[in-house]
Parts: C-alpha cells; structure tokens; sequence
C-alpha cells in the first residue's frame, strides 16, 4: 500500500497553489509590475509544471511554502547548487532566505536543507566566491 503522505503530494501535484489554498481565481491585479504578473500567474499553475525558476520566484515571495518548499528539497537533494535562472545556487540561496517563521513551525524541512548543505560542501567549495559567502551567510542564520 502506497504511503498516504506520497499519494496526498502527489495530488497535490495536479493543483495550484490557489486550489490548494482554497482561494477562488482572482482577477489579474491591477498594479502589473513584472513579478507582481508573474506571481499571479505562477499562483495559477499546476505544481507538477513548475521550473526550477518558478520555484526560485514563488519561494523568494514566500508565496505557497507549505507546497513548494517539499518539490524544492526534492529538486535540491538531485541538484543543490542548480541554477534556476541567474547562478549555480540561486535557488538555494531563495530557500535559505525563506521567513524565520516558516523554518520554526517546519523544522523537518529546515534540517534536511541544512542536511543537503552540509552533504555538497566539495560541490559547495566550487561555486563562485560571492555565491559561496552569500550562501554561507545564509545558512549561518538557520
């Protein structure tokens, strides 16, 4: 029998983060900054079609954590230091940024992402030097 934890996140996959928040479709804001549009539309879209730079996005927002943060890890323990859009490891860093409260109320998430760091650390020590201290940096605060 399948574990119920896998099979209600892999439904989960087949929502967006709207439909598994329970809010109805919002119109469009009318304020259409560039993320603030993207932010819309990514809060529109099925999990399962997520990118690795649409999870950079969401997760930088602090937009739909409960949901993403678990597809973040999974994409994070294959690749830690994939690049979503700008660097190796921009979404880490995102991840690592994430709202101190967010990581209180989910430690089993924060000591698997502190677990995958500490894990790469030779990944880890070829990134540029900049990414490497803003990381660092971060992952010194959790």
């Amino acid at each position: 029998m399948p574990d119920k934890k896998l099979v209600v996140f892999n439904m989960s996959l087949e929502k967006t983060i709207n439909q598994l928040e329970n809010k109805a479709i919002p119109r469009p804001p009318e304020y259409e900054s560039h993320l603030v549009k993207r932010c819309f539309d990514l809060a529109n879209k099925k999990l399962k079609y997520f990118s690795p730079e649409d999870l950079r996005i969401m997760i930088s927002q602090n937009i739909g954590l409960d949901y993403l943060m678990p597809i973040a890890i999974e994409l994070l323990e294959k690749e830690p230091f994939i690049e979503a859009d700008y660097y190796e490891g921009d979404l880490f860093l995102n991840v690592l940024k994430v709202d101190k409260i967010f990581w209180e109320k989910n430690l089993e998430f924060k000591e698997k992402i502190l677990s995958i760091f500490k894990d790469n650390l030779d990944d880890f020590k070829q990134l540029d030097l900049d990414i490497q201290e803003d990381l660092y940096k971060e992952y010194e605060k959790l």
